[in-house]
């Protein structure tokens, strides 16, 4: 129940698009040999879901995506998500250059997950690596029922993989009380 599912794909636009569904607003994929590349997702309005989500399977890499003047209201759902990248040992690969700028949110429990342990129970040698990720001039407005919400930043680090999470963080603003924040492997 994705709104919009551009998986395998090159040369993506999406925008002036109002998108509510039950599960990843956007969910970008790359499995199997084809990867996704240049994708942009400008002027959209998000609101009940799992927010503009990448993977989780990433083995065949996504690389170049724009992400800008994104608007998100959740809701205050239990599902809710901003930005997301997840992936795991048994679906990784390279997720590089990625920007996120122009984001504004309210009432989403989860503003950012970055997790290279999205299944964490799940074993295998596809490694998950998260590079060159800007998310700038993001504004949270926070949440009544989750305050400033739950953010995770997850590299991966296990079975001799150090893939430290490369990401910066630019002017990003979270208004009232931040909530909990999830560290966890290797971050630059």
């Amino acid at each position: 129940t994705h709104g919009f599912d551009p998986g395998q794909s090159d040369h993506v636009l999406l925008t002036h698009s109002y998108i509510s569904v039950g599960d990843d607003n956007v969910a970008i994929k790359s499995h199997g040999k084809r990867s996704s590349i240049n994708l942009a997702f400008i002027d959209n309005h998000f609101y009940y879901g799992h927010g503009m989500s990448i993977g989780s399977e990433t083995d065949s890499g996504l690389r170049n995506m724009m992400v800008r003047d994104l608007t998100i209201d959740g809701f205050d759902s239990p599902g809710g998500i901003g930005l997301r990248i997840k992936s795991d040992a048994s679906r990784g690969g390279r997720v590089d250059s990625v920007v996120y700028r122009g984001i504004c949110m309210r009432n989403v429990r989860q503003p950012l997950v970055f997790d290279s342990y999205y299944r964490s129970a799940d074993a295998g040698t596809r490694y998950p690596l998260f590079t060159n990720i800007e998310v700038s001039e993001l504004h949270s407005l926070g949440s009544p029922k989750y305050s400033g919400g739950q953010l995770t930043f997850a590299g991966f680090n296990a079975a001799g993989q150090h893939n430290p999470l490369s990401i910066t963080l630019d002017n990003v603003v979270f208004d009232g009380p931040q909530g909990r924040g999830y560290f966890k492997g290797g971050h630059d």
